[in-house]
């Protein structure tokens, strides 16, 4: 069992929908039917039924207040690392001029532990030729 497939099965408990729950949790329709049954597999049954619209199993309702219980333990234990360990630093973040500071307060929301810097005006240039070489190569 891996912390993805408990946020994916309980983003499905909670939306009852496998798109609008791989939509919610980034991913594909696809890849979300597959992590939900690899953890079926690992948990030894089916944890929703699918037809005629998704709900979930006794099996599901049994397992839920334990892998609910995992993530709010996972996301305890993420806070307090935070707290203890020093904040990252972020490389190589660009962006046009209107959309740095939105940008910025994304990732930041995204990944607190990291701490954004700006680029020197040389480094842009350099990142800004070798990705118009790379895309001159690409055509």
């Amino acid at each position: 069992m891996q912390m993805h497939q408990v946020r994916y099965f309980l983003a499905l408990c909670e939306e009852l929908n496998f798109h609008r729950a791989a939509r919610r949790c980034g991913i594909s329709q696809p890849s979300l039917t597959t992590a939900i049954r690899t953890l079926e597999r690992a948990l030894g049954g089916a944890l929703f039924h699918r037809e005629p619209s998704v709900a979930l199993t006794r099996l599901g309702r049994a397992v839920r207040p334990y892998l609910d219980k995992i993530a709010r333990n996972a996301d305890h234990a993420r806070e307090v690392a935070r707290t203890v360990t020093p904040r990252r630093r972020a490389r190589g973040l660009g962006c046009p001029r209107p959309q740095r500071t939105e940008q910025r307060r994304r990732h930041a929301r995204k990944w607190p532990e990291l701490q954004l810097n700006r680029l020197k005006k040389e480094t842009l240039k350099k990142a800004r030729e070798t990705r118009s070489r790379l895309q001159s190569r690409s055509a």
